[in-house]
């Protein structure tokens, strides 16, 4: 299963060349390595550990399939399957994709019956190629202005209150942080979103904002959002890097009324939306 899923998606095979200059080559087709291991009798803590390590071994992009997967004996009949993908080759997107085809190719091969996934209609090269050639004049210059006027003067860094001092080097280490809404205020929040024709997301992410105000003594807040960038049908279904982020920018100046931000910040989110097709590196 997994074999026609790399056969079927060339990001997955893609290997970059550098030199004088990077290539990119998607490789014909090999055999899939399915590295196992026996894990019976081992403890949580061990297995979390086998996890780790197989998430934190390195891709070589010059040489190695861009997807590795590690296959762990827990007892006669339970299995982990560790799946890694080097971000260069896909998204949060991807991850739906790759695991929709895996389970009607697993579901279908263990029967011993034949599997026909739809056809893809282009390879991530070929979207590649497209965007290079259309993302440019007009186009990237309207969003290139659009950008520049909306992010004149943003701030650096917002005066948050911390628990620890910044250190000289900054890293990129994070972490996650859970949390469940009460069902009533969850119903409440949507309300009030379908009232104001705005999103959940516009409604939690302006009260976000107004948060991190009230904790900076800011009235320009600035962050950072993805979005799945795949603007065209024919990308819904590839396995590949399309993701971008937006930048957000709340103005809560003069102590708006809530439900006054948060119509500013739908007009916001709509026109970040609008000109999402720029590589934020750019």
């Amino acid at each position: 299963a997994i074999s026609t899923i790399i056969a079927r998606h060339e990001s997955l095979r893609t290997q970059f060349i550098f030199g004088n200059e990077m290539q990119q080559q998607a490789m014909p087709m090999q055999c899939v390595n399915l590295q196992s291991d026996d894990l019976t009798y081992a403890s949580d803590h061990e297995v979390s550990a086998w996890i780790n390590a197989c998430s934190a071994e390195c891709f070589d992009l010059s040489h190695d399939q861009l997807l590795r997967v590690n296959i762990a004996r827990i007892d006669d009949d339970r299995h982990i399957v560790n799946v890694v993908f080097h971000h260069v080759a896909s998204d949060g997107w991807s991850m739906a994709v790759f695991w929709r085809e895996l389970s009607a190719l697993y579901n279908a091969y263990s029967q011993e019956r034949d599997c026909v996934l739809p056809e893809l209609t282009i390879q991530y090269r070929d979207y590649a190629v497209w965007q290079r050639g259309w993302f440019t004049g007009n186009v990237l210059q309207t969003q290139q202005a659009y950008w520049l006027n909306q992010l004149a003067g943003a701030p650096q860094r917002h005066s948050l209150p911390l628990d620890f001092e910044r250190p000289e080097q900054q890293s990129f280490n994070g972490d996650y942080c859970f949390a469940a809404l009460p069902k009533e205020v969850l119903n409440g929040l949507k309300a009030l979103s379908q009232q104001h024709n705005c999103t959940l997301f516009m409604t939690l992410q302006t009260a976000f904002a107004a948060l991190l105000s009230a904790w900076g003594g800011e009235q320009d807040i600035v962050m950072g959002t993805v979005v799945a960038n795949r603007t065209r049908k024919e990308t819904e279904d590839l396995i590949g890097f399309f993701v971008n982020t937006l930048v957000l920018r709340n103005d809560l100046s003069g102590d708006p009324r809530f439900v006054d931000a948060l119509a500013a910040s739908r007009l916001m989110h709509l026109a970040a939306q609008e000109h999402q097709d720029i590589p934020f590196e750019l």
